[in-house]
């Protein structure tokens, strides 16, 4: 197919890409209209992989009212505006491309899937979350300079606006239709991209509530990321919410490793300064989670040994020199472990290694550090 070939023709030159555009612009008009829209995508992709190439260079040229022939003489703003110009072009038709199902385009679209399918129905999704991804390298303001704004708006105001209305196109588009999980992912996007004023995480967990009654919510909790102790504890609960609800769904998986992060003990060494003088109190920084006692031991090792290969040293190979007892104090559950720091004492000029373990766990690896 057309979109195959142009697709092969991608190479790694931008030589090579400007042949695949200007073989693009010659087929084009003879296409129907879902491969046209198609062909349109594939020329702004083309675009926008040119302009990473180099995006640096383009950023700092001065953007002339007259465009030159050659797209690598181009500055940041014409490449914007073509690629808007096409993403527009590839959106137009969006009756029809709604009403195609993407699974009649596993023969040009490479890696299409089930899950996919279940996701970005019609070929529409397809074409508009690539023209988002596309028009979101442009939503920074940009510098205008000839003409008036109003006559030349800020291509990244128009970029903004055109990601907004695909957006709210693809979730009225599904919410009509009944297709949650295609509903639920552009509920996601629209996070990213039009409401990133509000917390991601809050909004995250809002959609869960809204549509925790189906098996694809776990998309929401899937986004959640850094959340602090406060919110750690009702992140937990509808997780195993979702568990209670969906044991055997195509995400419980997922879930059940958020749960598990989120209650296993675990205490590692965070950080270790390596050398010490004779006169310092040797200490170690460790992060810790959901435990209240951890046992931190304490081995020399020689020090021909230690510099052949630290990493492969035997635990019989080593000399034990202390053992502490270390209790911690837990507030709440946290997806972003505490820090511990312990103080080891002085210790004889040599090479140690440190091992950190919560209860009878004796699975950690020591780590090395030299001291003087």
């Amino acid at each position: 197919s057309v979109l195959q070939i142009s697709a092969a023709r991608c190479a790694v030159s931008t030589d090579t890409i400007v042949s695949a555009i200007a073989m693009i612009d010659s087929l084009v008009a003879d296409q129907p209209s879902d491969i046209r829209s198609l062909l349109y995508l594939s020329e702004a992709m083309l675009y926008h992989k040119i302009y990473n190439y180099d995006s640096y260079e383009y950023n700092q040229r001065t953007t002339t009212e007259t465009v030159p022939d050659d797209c690598r003489q181009w500055s940041r703003i014409h490449f914007a505006q073509k690629i808007i110009d096409l993403t527009d072009l590839a959106t137009a038709d969006s009756e029809l491309l709604i009403n195609r199902p993407i699974g009649n385009y596993k023969s040009v679209l490479a890696g299409l899937d089930s899950e996919q399918e279940l996701f970005y129905p019609t070929l529409y999704d397809m074409v508009a979350y690539n023209a988002i991804e596309l028009l979101s390298s442009f939503t920074d303001s940009m510098e205008i300079p000839f003409g008036k704004s109003d006559d030349k708006p800020d291509p990244s105001v128009v970029a903004e606006k055109r990601i907004e209305q695909l957006i709210d196109s693809l979730v009225m588009l599904h919410a009509e239709r009944g297709e949650v999980a295609a509903v639920i992912k552009a509920i996601i996007e629209r996070a990213k991209y039009v409401d990133d004023s509000k917390d991601y995480n809050e909004l995250m967990l809002e959609g869960y509530e809204k549509y925790s009654h189906s098996e694809y919510s776990a998309e929401f909790l899937l986004e959640v990321r850094e959340l602090g102790e406060k919110r750690a504890d009702e992140f937990l609960h509808k997780c195993q919410d979702y568990l209670q609800r969906f044991a055997e769904s195509y995400r419980s998986d997922a879930i059940r490793e958020i749960v598990k992060s989120l209650t296993e003990p675990t205490a590692k060494i965070r950080r270790l300064k390596g050398r010490y003088m004779s006169t310092d109190d040797v200490m170690i920084d460790l992060s810790v989670k959901n435990v209240s006692k951890i046992r931190v031991e304490l081995y020399a090792v020689d020090n021909k040994l230690f510099y052949k290969s630290n990493s492969s040293i035997r635990k019989e190979d080593m000399l034990h020199v202390k053992t502490l007892e270390v209790s911690c104090e837990i507030d709440s559950l946290s997806i972003v472990e505490t820090v511990k720091q312990i103080n080891l004492g002085r210790l004889d000029y040599g090479c140690y290694m440190v091992g950190v373990f919560v209860g009878d766990d004796d699975t950690n690896e020591f780590k090395p550090y030299l001291y003087h």
